[in-house]
């Protein structure tokens, strides 16, 4: 996202990017429960600009569709997520005894969805954005439909066989895909590690670059981050604490426990802390969308200058681009 309406001098800038920072301060830094509400907000304004502008159905491809279907489905997790940030609430009452919960807050499914946000981003940057070339998109790509269609004929009856072999076909198709990859056929090395991948479909992710090795190499959640330009320590161990306590772990029990203690409202400090995170997450995923799909630039100038810098902040200062 470009700045607009600023000079095109580094005093002036500096000036605005002061009154920005002062400004929103509070709600950047997702300081109280409303903050976090309010900015987390903003985000979804933005995830939904994109959403209403790029139709799965007019898509020249699979593959382009595909990556328009997996923005609606992080806007939605992100719309449980902001349902959540309400608390749930409950009655029960007969004619002895009357008992309400109002706004409590329920931490494994808050955290359970932000890992949810953040495997959504890995895998959209594993096939969409992280690739150099066209032909690892083309791989990548395929690899993800192979693995998913291949889990799947595990689970049909004899009752939906052609329903079976329909899919079978479609995986058939994403292997010669593959197969017919300059990159396929000239790097002999690779070729066992992904007639392997192809054919034992193991469900770990892998990234691809020819300037390394190994060329296709398995993905890990915890560290692999960097890949994507994201800086070194943004989100370090954030997976495995989403994992630990959105799983009915000893330790989830304890935080759950935790969580409610009235001297220290340690509950809004645990929500904070998990928006914080998904806003993070938003913020790359809505800027590398933009870069996949040019024209929903012009959808985000519907914002004012303020909303639009709030959209990209993190991805700016994360990533160390000047590009909001």
């Amino acid at each position: 996202m470009e700045r607009k309406n600023i000079k095109n001098d580094e005093k002036s800038l500096q000036d605005f990017t002061k009154i920005f920072y002062e400004t929103n301060k509070k709600l950047i830094f997702c300081d109280t429960l409303d903050d976090s509400k309010n900015y987390f907000d903003i985000m979804v304004d933005g995830l939904f600009s994109l959403f209403r502008s790029t139709n799965p159905r007019f898509s020249k491809s699979d593959y382009e569709a595909n990556a328009k279907y997996m923005l609606q489905m992080f806007f939605t997790k992100c719309l449980s997520i902001k349902h959540l940030l309400e608390g749930v609430n409950y009655d029960y009452k007969n004619s002895k005894e009357v008992y309400s919960f109002r706004s409590l807050m329920d931490f494994p499914s808050l955290l359970s969805l932000t890992r949810d946000l953040y495997e959504a981003l890995c895998v959209f940057e594993l096939i969409y954005i992280y690739p150099k070339k066209e032909e690892h998109h083309i791989i990548m790509y395929n690899l993800y439909v192979i693995q998913g269609l291949s889990e799947r004929q595990k689970y049909y009856s004899e009752e939906y066989k052609e329903a079976k072999d329909l899919e079978l076909d479609l995986i058939e198709k994403a292997r010669q895909q593959i197969k017919n990859t300059c990159f396929y056929l000239q790097h002999k090395e690779c070729q066992k590690q992904l007639d392997y991948i192809m054919n034992e479909c193991p469900t770990c992710w892998r990234s691809i670059d020819e300037n390394r090795t190994p060329i296709i190499k398995k993905f890990n959640q915890e560290n692999d981050y960097t890949l994507f330009g994201i800086k070194e320590g943004v989100f370090k161990d954030l997976y495995s604490y989403l994992s630990v306590y959105a799983h009915p772990t000893y330790l989830s029990v304890l935080q759950y426990k935790d969580a409610f203690r009235i001297e220290d409202n340690r509950s809004q400090m645990l929500a904070c802390n998990a928006i914080r995170n998904a806003i993070v997450i938003m913020s790359f995923y809505i800027s590398d969308y933009c870069g996949l799909f040019p024209d929903c630039e012009e959808v985000l100038n519907e914002f004012n200058i303020e909303k639009k810098l709030l959209i990209g902040f993190y991805d700016d200062v994360f990533r160390n681009k000047h590009n909001i």
